[in-house]
């Protein structure tokens, strides 16, 4: 069996047969529906003994099991035990539990994401969380960025927005707008009525508490897209001009024409400074924490995101990193050593914090954390009405002082090279870089 599996693709192999036979079942004999179930749950149990009998392939087990179970979910069959409405919602259950544990062993590959994401039933904003991380995962899901996917997402997300609060409605329009390219060009007034909106989201407890999380990597990753695409913009508007032959000749000067603020980026960054001025709300600190490791990555990006560097608001950015530095040292909690920036600080133990779990496979986390440093992550969802993506992802004891501990790291690290922060430890104050000052009241 090993060797049919290694030498052979019998994995892609078996699954195109038995494909065939449920399509050949459906097409040649649609009276046959029992034929057609005792195959279904025949193929079902055979996945599940090839999980336990060979683990080395748990991800491909897991992601066909929630296939065969979201097929199942589909047909309406009075079996005589439930009523069908019963035994469908029991399956799609069963279907969300083996794609979140594909996730979990694989947050990289943006089509695990995307087979997740209609399985959401009350949440509009995981639904839209999740297909960020499927258009934004190092691995990206080439569906979702289709014409039909994008459409096919934007429906699933306006029928769940029309049940949310207000602020997670217009959030989700927003975005929703901006897929659709429209309600870009607001007037002012208009677009400060929107961000006035918006503010109450990250103070607003949600039912699973990772609401800020999720509100921050939709910002970021609508960033990533944006600026992707207009450096492909500007990659073929180079070329035509003869000025360069490689992507990796573009400019800083050739993208920034390009990059125009829209809508979702606007509320981003308005939404990163609302946080910063409110330090004192421990939920904020979770959102600025994902902020940090965003710009960790896009220190080795700068002509990728030229206009991200434009907008930050580094001034609040700067005040807040004082304000938690002279507060940790108020508290007798010991900063890490400069000498120790380079590396992933390991003293603070190996336990993840939520924020850390939810970014993990994303382009903007790179190489930023150490291998192994997810391995004690629980891979079992509580699929209970499917709030949330990651529902047991949560907050424990300690977990504060370790986070503040990581955002004073990360903001030591971004300090080092002085582009665009300076840290004064005589008088323990962070400031704007002379460099980055000039470049700021220069445009």
């Amino acid at each position: 069996m090993n060797k049919c599996v290694r030498e052979h693709q019998l994995l892609e192999k078996m699954w195109d047969k038995i494909m065939d036979g449920f399509v050949s079942i459906k097409k040649h004999l649609p009276e046959s529906q029992h034929h057609f179930l005792d195959l279904l749950y025949a193929t079902y149990h055979m996945f599940t003994m090839l999980y336990e009998r060979f683990p080395e392939y748990s991800i491909f087990w897991s992601l066909k099991l929630g296939d065969i179970a979201w097929v199942r979910s589909k047909l309406e069959v009075d079996e005589g035990i439930w009523d069908s409405c019963v035994q469908s919602e029991c399956w799609v259950e069963i279907s969300y539990s083996w794609y979140h544990q594909a996730t979990t062993l694989q947050p990289d590959i943006g089509a695990l994401h995307w087979n997740l994401m209609p399985l959401i039933k009350y949440d509009a904003l995981s639904a839209l969380f999740l297909l960020y991380k499927t258009l934004t995962a190092r691995k990206a899901c080439l569906a979702a960025h289709t014409d039909e996917g994008i459409n096919k997402s934007i429906d699933l997300l306006m029928k769940l927005a029309s049940s949310c609060p207000p602020e997670i409605k217009f959030f989700i329009n927003s975005h929703i707008s901006d897929f659709l390219r429209k309600d870009q060009d607001l007037a002012p007034i208009k677009q400060m009525e929107y961000l006035q909106i918006h503010k109450p989201i990250l103070m607003t407890r949600a039912k699973s508490d990772l609401q800020t999380i999720q509100i921050a990597v939709c910002g970021i990753s609508s960033l990533t897209l944006e600026a992707s695409k207009c450096k492909l913009e500007a990659a073929s508007t180079a070329k035509e001009k003869h000025k360069v032959t490689k992507m990796s000749e573009v400019s800083t000067e050739d993208i920034s024409g390009h990059l125009k603020p829209r809508l979702v980026h606007n509320i981003a960054f308005q939404l990163l400074s609302f946080a910063l001025e409110n330090p004192q709300n421990e939920r904020i600190h979770r959102h600025i924490h994902i902020w940090l490791i965003f710009l960790d990555f896009i220190q080795t990006h700068p002509a990728q995101m030229a206009w991200v560097v434009k907008a930050f608001p580094w001034s609040h950015l700067t005040q807040y990193a004082t304000w938690l530095l002279r507060r940790r040292r108020d508290q007798n909690q010991l900063l890490p050593p400069q000498h120790d920036i380079e590396g992933f600080p390991f003293a603070l133990g190996y336990c993840p914090l939520p924020e850390e779990i939810l970014v993990r496979g994303l382009n903007i986390t790179g190489t930023f954390f150490p291998e192994n440093y997810f391995a004690n992550c629980s891979t079992v969802p509580n699929t209970i009405y499917r709030e949330s993506p990651y529902p047991g992802v949560i907050e424990t004891t300690g977990m504060g002082i370790i986070r503040q501990e990581k955002i004073l790291w990360l903001l030591m690290r971004l300090a080092k090279s002085r582009t665009w922060i300076v840290y004064n430890p005589t008088c323990s104050q962070f400031t704007i870089s002379p460099k980055l000052g000039t470049f700021l009241r220069r445009d």
